[in-house]
């Protein structure tokens, strides 16, 4: 997405990287303000993605130290194993 020379300017000013920016953009509420939309990350959401993440970090621990390897052809998995 596009910044305008001011969000580019206001972003450095307030320390908001472009890593933020697309993390609001990925899991942030968008609501309809004024004509435009903002989009913010509130408490609530911030939990639930949190501990879906987490859970996620967990998951991907477990299939790297076990070398889990998927075979796909055709958009369909057509088997499964523990790579060695």
């Amino acid at each position: 997405m596009k910044k305008s020379s001011h969000a580019e300017i206001r972003c450095q000013q307030r320390g908001i990287k472009s890593e933020h920016v697309e993390l609001l953009l990925k899991y942030g509420v968008i609501k309809e303000k004024d004509g435009a939309f903002e989009c913010s990350l509130p408490r609530q959401i911030f939990s639930e993605i949190s501990y879906y993440l987490k859970q996620d970090l967990r998951n991907l621990d477990k299939i790297s130290k076990s070398n889990k390897t998927l075979i796909v052809r055709d958009n369909t998995i057509i088997t499964a194993y523990n790579k060695t």
